[in-house]
């Protein structure tokens, strides 16, 4: 039980910096790849990869997609497979 409320604030938290990031266009700071990111949507309850500039989520996708918003400067992390969380 204590392991739900902990991942449900973890989503919520997730969910509040994606929501005003969609729409954001540049080049990602880091990049998490080969992740599990637990979504809380239905249709998509989870994505293989976080992409983040700032102190903001730019994006969360496929591995191709956030694979494209690195630029040069980008540090890249490969969570090999491993739930990620924020």
């Amino acid at each position: 039980m204590r392991t739900f409320a902990f991942l449900s604030k973890v989503v919520i938290v997730i969910w509040a910096f994606v929501a005003p990031a969609q729409g954001q266009n540049g080049v990602a700071d880091v990049i998490l790849v080969n992740a599990k990111v637990f979504t809380a949507s239905d249709s998509h309850p989870y994505a293989e990869a976080v992409a983040i500039k700032g102190e903001r989520i730019l994006a969360v996708g496929t591995n191709q997609k956030i694979k494209s918003l690195a630029g040069p400067k980008t540090k890249r992390i490969d969570a090999r497979g491993r739930l990620v969380v924020w």
